[in-house]
Order: structure tokens, then C-alpha cells, then sequence
């Protein structure tokens, strides 16, 4: 424990498991088994890092390939070369215990192989690696340096663009899929303050019960196919964002292996405890460019305690016709309207966000032969204290009353309904099952993690849309102003211009978001997450049923959002679209400076000299010239490691 060296703080943290496991007589022996055994696993690699001298910020050699000289490796026969890696790792175990596919695996592979909303770019990774541990994700790295592989790391796949896949026929590449490390382990101290520790493959589908178990939150986005590990790198921001940050911004430490194939923990940087390597990493990781610097395999957060907060939610569906646009035009100036209003724009209680879904076609059939197009408005409320309070509950319905009323401002117009009231006056009772509406009320309180899940999560991988190849356009904006009513409602009308409106000749699916981001409150200084001050954000997906091109219209969109919410064109990683490559200048729409992307450079010259990590947007390597004394010989890394 004297060692200076990172890892330290992970071991704390398992000897604090230790210390709660064993305080709590209830726990099984094979809990303190495997806490025992992720002590050694860390302080082995501790020593490592410690005796290779990198932990204080020695960098990684170029050259890893001639490094590993050494081992026996068959870039023929992966499986065999795995197993014997496997057994030259300090606790790796004694054989892989994951599967190898290839396209000669026929569909199993073409299966795999399917990323959520990316059917424009050719996901076919060389082979692909379906991890269960920590060793298998080493070994998988070790042999792709080694036989000349890039790799690309996937969780969920959820990445619009495809970046967590690659093309083999382009560059021979690995996808290692950690879709199946997906522990969850929540560990309470004597004070009873709980951290939990996530698998990156966990969705935030399995997340919530969990975390409803425990008593505990943590913010997230809501997409319930999502997996952690891509998540946590590219942010997260869901329906309780705006109250109480991004999914990333709960984390206190991650594991990461990197491209020598050393397992490293990284903790939340604190002064003259940790070092500049682990800082560096730290910074990069979160927010940089998901998967451009190693592979997330264990996630840890400090969950908030839902004793502490009273929260109420209202997701109410609305019908959205020809004949109820002036309702959903008056609803969204009135929001606009508020966001003037400087004490309500400042108030971080209130989280607001519309979701337009227009499935008004044949080809598309949600609910048999009904169809329909929709507006769903997503409003949750944050106080903090567990009592809940007639007060607070009546501030919430105030803002609540103003928006559905603003939609219904003509008491006896029958067109500006409800979707519940819709299905009625169709004679669909189902519908009423299938997309019901949820109302809040004082006495009737529930968990954040409950309403998340019940309430705001949708796992639109469920749809199946990616598996039928359908083509798809996408855009997403950003920026740090709240459009004024004029422009968000011109926004809207391009919006609606997509929407399909007969369901016989427009075949299109159409999902659209708009709301409130969480702004400079919540803005977190040591970490690459892009964009933390940007207030109010617009996002657009249209899947083509029929190939037609809805990229021009896409793009008067784009302009548009960007000139109403400050003049900037601010992307997100994970709705990635069109500019996509950064070595040629699209840096500048994904990340608000050059020096931090030459820092994310720098970093990834320094984690991933060789450019292992490299995919369609991934951070290039920088290279610096280093003095001789500062660098490692090209096999001191392997020779440490396997010794």
C-alpha cells in the first residue's frame, strides 16, 4: 500500500468492501472470495505499474508490436493464442472464456455485427472478440498490437455513426464486445453511504431495478439499450439532467486497459493524492472520444441518495395532426415564453424535454392499422428533501397547468387531446396501455430511479430498425443561448415539414427532440466532456422506409438551430453525424477549443503511441519527442508484464 502509485485508491476501495462485507454478517463468503481476489488482481498490477514507472507519467513506448516479440502468438488462430496470454498474465486464469466470431460464422456474426441507427456505414470488424472478464479484453488487445489489428471497443452499441464497429475491409480491425461484463455490485460503508461498481455491457434497462433495490440514483440518458461503457464516455444527460448532472459527472473511478494490455485504475483526480497519468486519463476518457484510449471494463459512481430529494414527474402524450399544430405551436411559445423569464431559466428544479414521434405510415405499423403521429412532453420536478410537500408539489403544478393548458386553450376545440383521449374516441383501448400518460401528484410520491425507469425509459433498439437495414438521417445541435419564441417556432414548423402526414405515400419514421440542457450549474473543470455551458439542444432522426434523402432538409434545420441557439454548431459524439472526421477539421464541432483537442492528443500519443484504439472518430495520436530517460525500452513493457 506504500507503493506511489494509483492503484492504491482502488485497493482502498476493495479493502473498504472488504470492511462492509465483513461488518455485514449476511454477506456470503463468495463476496469477500471475489473482493479478496480483485485486491490481489490490483495490487499486482499495481507493482507493475509502479516498477514499469508510468503510473507518474512515464508514457507507453511506440513499437508494442516488436514488444511482444516474445509471446507465443498465432495471428492465425486467435482462440489458442488467447489461452495462451491468458495464462502469462499476472491472475489472468487459465483460458479464455469468451467466443472469436467471423464472417465465417454466417448470420451469429451478421448479428452481432448490428449497431443501433447505423445502417449508412458498414459495421464488419475482422473478427469479432465477445468478452466475459477483465482477461479476455487483455488478451484481445495483446494479440491485436501484436498481429497489427485496430481496435474498436463496443458496450451497446448505440453509437448513430457506428464508431463502436469498424470495417475489416478497409483496415483489418477487432471489435471487442463487453457486452457480457455486466456486474452490478452496490457496497455499503459503516456510515451507510453505498458506492456502486458497474460491468460497462450493464443497459441502463438493468441499471434501474438495481438501483430501485438500493435506494439510490443515477442520473442517466433514456435509452434503456444504451450500455454504460459507452455512456459514461460521452456524458449522459436524461429527464432529471438539469436537477442533478450528467451520468458521467457521478463517477469516482474507472478501470481501463490499455493498449500494453495493462490494467489501470483511474480515480477522480485529487490534489497531491493522484498523479498527472492518472489526471490525464481521467480527463480524457470522460468526454473525449469514446474508445480512443483503451477499454472501459468496471465503472464506479457515487449514487445519490434518494432519501435526500422529493421528486414528481408528468409524461403526458398529446395528439399531433394538421388539426392540432396551432395547439403544439402555442405550447412550445409558452415555453419559450418561461425560458425569457430569467428566475425561471435560472431554477434547476424544473427538467423539460418534448419528443415529436411521427409514425404515420403503413410500413410502420406500432399499433395495427391505427396510425398516428404524436407530442410528448417529459416535465420531472427536484426538491431537495424526502418530505415532498404540498409547497413544492403546487410550484411544479403551476409550470405544469401552463404548458397543458397552453396546448388546450380552446376548452371545446376536440382536436387538441390528449393521446389517451385519441385511442378513445378511435375505439383503441390498447393504446391506452401501450402509451399511456403519467400524471404526478403530492401524495403519491415515488424514487427518481423508479420514475426512470417506468416513466422516461425506452429502449428503442427494441424496434428492431437497425436489424432490417433501415437507411437513416440524423442531426443534432446544441448552443448556449434559449431560442426566443419566433425561432423555436420556426424550428418546429421544419419539423413538422418532415412528419409524415398520409400514412399510405410517406414512408418515414421520425423521432424529434427539443429542450433544456443542464447549463453552467452542473459545468465539471477536470474532465473533456464538450459543451458543459450550452443551455438548449435540438435533435432530429429520420429513418427512410423507402431510401428517400431527407439529408437537405436536414440540413436547413441544422442551420437554423444553430442561428437560434447562439450561433455556434455544437455536435455530441454519440449523435455524430456527417463531419465526422477530426484530423480534417471537424475538431471545431465537437469540442469548443484547439487546445483541448491537442491535449486529447497529446494524451492519446502518450496512452496509445501506435494508434491501436483507431476508428472512424477517434482522437489522433501527437506524438512528442522525449528524452531517452524518459521512455521505456520497447520491450521493458511486456517483459514487466508477463514476468
Amino acid at each position: 500500500l506504500r507503493l506511489g502509485c494509483d492503484c492504491r485508491h482502488k485497493i482502498d476501495f476493495h479493502l473498504y468492501q472488504l470492511s462492509a462485507i465483513s461488518h455485514r454478517a449476511a454477506r456470503q463468503f463468495t463476496e469477500m472470495f471475489r473482493e479478496a481476489h480483485n485486491l490481489l488482481l490490483f495490487f499486482l498490477n499495481c507493482v507493475f505499474a509502479s516498477a514499469s514507472g508510468r503510473i507518474d507519467g512515464i508514457c507507453l513506448s511506440a513499437g508494442i508490436k516488436a514488444s511482444s516479440d516474445n509471446l507465443s502468438v498465432d495471428c492465425d488462430d486467435a482462440v489458442s493464442s488467447f489461452d495462451r496470454i491468458i495464462a502469462s498474465l499476472p491472475g489472468g486464469g487459465n483460458s479464455f472464456g469468451g467466443a472469436v466470431l467471423s464472417a465465417m460464422d454466417g448470420e451469429t456474426y451478421t448479428n452481432a455485427t448490428k449497431q443501433y441507427a447505423s445502417a449508412r456505414v458498414v459495421t464488419a470488424p475482422s473478427f469479432i472478440v465477445q468478452a466475459t472478464n477483465q482477461s479476455d479484453v487483455r488478451a484481445a488487445i495483446i494479440f491485436a498490437a501484436h498481429c497489427e489489428y485496430k481496435v474498436t471497443a463496443r458496450s451497446g452499441g448505440h453509437s448513430y455513426m457506428g464508431l463502436s464497429s469498424c470495417d475489416g475491409s478497409e483496415t483489418p480491425c477487432i471489435q471487442i464486445d463487453v457486452g457480457k461484463i455486466n456486474h452490478i455490485y452496490v457496497n455499503e460503508s459503516l456510515t451507510g453511504s453505498k458506492q456502486v461498481s458497474v460491468g460497462p455491457g450493464v443497459r441502463l434497462v438493468d441499471l434501474y431495478p438495481a438501483l430501485i433495490d438500493n435506494d439510490v440514483y443515477i442520473p442517466a440518458g433514456e435509452c434503456g439499450g444504451v450500455g454504460v461503457g459507452g455512456h459514461m464516455q460521452t456524458g449522459g444527460f436524461g429527464i432529471f439532467g438539469r436537477s442533478l448532472g450528467r451520468f458521467n459527472s457521478h463517477i469516482t473511478a474507472f478501470d481501463i486497459i490499455l493498449a500494453d494490455g495493462s490494467l489501470v485504475s483511474i480515480s477522480s483526480p485529487q490534489k497531491k493524492k493522484t498523479t498527472k497519468f492518472n489526471d490525464d486519463i481521467w480527463y480524457a476518457v470522460i468526454g473525449g472520444a469514446s474508445g480512443s484510449f483503451g477499454v472501459i471494463v468496471d465503472v464506479t459512481f457515487n449514487p445519490i441518495d434518494e432519501q435526500k430529494y422529493s421528486a414528481f414527474s408528468w409524461e403526458v402524450n398529446y395528439f399531433y395532426s394538421d388539426t392540432t399544430k396551432h395547439c403544439i405551436q402555442n405550447m412550445f411559445q409558452e415555453f419559450a415564453t418561461m425560458l425569457a423569464d430569467e428566475n425561471f431559466a435560472n431554477d434547476s428544479r424544473w427538467n423539460i424535454m418534448f419528443t415529436l414521434s411521427g409514425t404515420k405510415t403503413y410500413l410502420f405499423p406500432i399499433l395495427t392499422s391505427l396510425t398516428f403521429n404524436s407530442l410528448q412532453l417529459d416535465f420531472t420536478w427536484v426538491a431537495t428533501g424526502s418530505s415532498g410537500g404540498a409547497d413544492t408539489f403546487s410550484e411544479a403544478q403551476a409550470i405544469y397547468d401552463r404548458l397543458h393548458n397552453a396546448y388546450t386553450f380552446q376548452g371545446n376545440d376536440s382536436g387538441c387531446i390528449t393521446l389517451d383521449q385519441y385511442f378513445e374516441m378511435s375505439g383503441f383501448g390498447e393504446g391506452k396501455t401501450r402509451y399511456p400518460s403519467t400524471y404526478a401528484n403530492a401524495s403519491d410520491t415515488k424514487p427518481m430511479s423508479v420514475l426512470h425507469k417506468e416513466v422516461t425509459l425506452v429502449d428503442w433498439s427494441a424496434l428492431g430498425l437497425e436489424k432490417r437495414g433501415i437507411p437513416f438521417t440524423s442531426s443534432y445541435q446544441q448552443g448556449p443561448k434559449y431560442p426566443h419564441a419566433d425561432e423555436l417556432l420556426k424550428v418546429f414548423d421544419v419539423i413538422d415539414a418532415l412528419m409524415p402526414k398520409n400514412p399510405q405515400t410517406d414512408q418515414r419514421f421520425v423521432t424529434a427532440q427539443m429542450g433544456a440542457l443542464i447549463g453552467p450549474p452542473k459545468s465539471v473543470s477536470n474532465v473533456a466532456q464538450p459543451f458543459q455551458d450550452d443551455l438548449f439542444g435540438v435533435s432530429v432522426d429520420v429513418w427512410s422506409l423507402d431510401g428517400a434523402d431527407y439529408s437537405e432538409i436536414l440540413c436547413d434545420l441544422q442551420d437554423l438551430v444553430i442561428s437560434s441557439v447562439g450561433g455556434v454548431d455544437h455536435r455530441t459524439f454519440w449523435g455524430a453525424y456527417e463531419d465526422i472526421c477530426l484530423e480534417c477539421g471537424a475538431w471545431n464541432k465537437y469540442y469548443e477549443s484547439r487546445s483541448k483537442y491537442d491535449r486529447l492528443r497529446q494524451i492519446k500519443g502518450c496512452v496509445d503511441p501506435d494508434d491501436l484504439f483507431k476508428f472512424r472518430m477517434s482522437i489522433p495520436v501527437m506524438k512528442e519527442k522525449s528524452s531517452k530517460s524518459e521512455k521505456r525500452g520497447k520491450s521493458d513493457t511486456f517483459k514487466q508484464l508477463f514476468t
